[in-house]
C-alpha cells in the first residue's frame, strides 16, 4: 500500500494540487479569523484591561480642564468678551494664550495613553477643535487690537461664543466617555494559599 502511494506521489500530480489547494484555503480561514474575530476579541480585552486607567486619565483630564472654576458642571473657563477698549483686547489674548498652554499641558499629559489604549476619537477631535477656536481668537485679537471695527469686535465675540459652545461640546463627550469606561470590580479569578 505504501508503495503504490508513493508510486502516485513521484509519477503524478494529484497530491501536489491537493496540497496547494489546501494551503490556500488554510491561509484564507487564518486570514479571515484574525481580521474578523481575534483583531477585535484582543482590543475588547485590552480596553477592558485598562478601563481602570482610561476612566482615571478622562477624570483627571477634566479635573484639569475645569479647575478653578466655583461649581464643576458650568464647564470651562470662559473668556472675558472683548470691548472697544484696548486693554480688555489684551487681556483675551492673555487669558486665550494662557487656556492654550493649559489645554496643551492636560492634553500632553495622558494623550500617548488615550490614544493607544482607548477609543475616545471623538474627545481628541474636540480638544483639537477647542485648539483651534483659541488659535483663531488669538489672531482675532491680534489683528483687532491693531485697528478694531465695530465688525471685528462682532466677529470675535461670535468666535468666543463658539470657543465657549466647544468647551460644552468637550466636556460632554468627556463625560460620555467617562460613562462608557464605567467598570464593575472584577473578581479575583487565582486562589490565594
Amino acid at each position: 500500500m505504501i508503495g503504490i502511494i508513493l508510486w502516485i506521489d513521484l509519477t503524478t500530480s494529484i497530491w501536489q494540487d491537493y496540497a496547494i489547494i489546501s494551503g490556500l484555503a488554510g491561509g484564507l480561514v487564518t486570514f479571515l479569523l484574525t481580521a474578523l474575530v481575534v483583531d477585535r476579541v484582543v482590543a475588547r480585552s485590552t480596553h477592558e484591561r485598562w478601563a481602570p486607567v482610561t476612566r482615571i486619565a478622562l477624570g483627571d483630564l477634566r479635573r484639569m480642564l475645569t479647575a478653578d472654576i466655583p461649581e464643576v458642571t458650568t464647564g470651562m473657563r470662559r473668556l472675558p468678551t472683548p470691548e472697544t477698549a484696548q486693554s480688555s483686547l489684551a487681556d483675551l489674548r492673555e487669558a486665550a494664550s494662557d487656556e492654550r498652554d493649559r489645554v496643551a499641558a492636560v492634553l500632553g499629559r495622558w494623550s500617548s495613553f488615550l490614544a493607544a489604549s482607548a477609543d475616545v476619537v471623538d474627545v481628541m477631535d474636540a480638544i483639537a477643535e477647542l485648539a483651534e477656536k483659541l488659535d483663531v481668537i488669538d489672531v482675532l485679537a491680534t489683528s483687532t487690537q491693531h485697528g478694531s471695527t465695530e465688525s471685528d469686535i462682532t466677529q470675535l465675540r461670535a468666535e468666543i461664543d463658539d470657543y465657549h459652545a466647544a468647551c460644552q461640546n468637550l466636556i460632554r463627550r468627556i463625560d460620555d466617555a467617562l460613562d462608557t469606561y464605567k467598570f464593575s470590580r472584577r473578581r479575583r479569578t487565582s486562589v490565594r494559599p
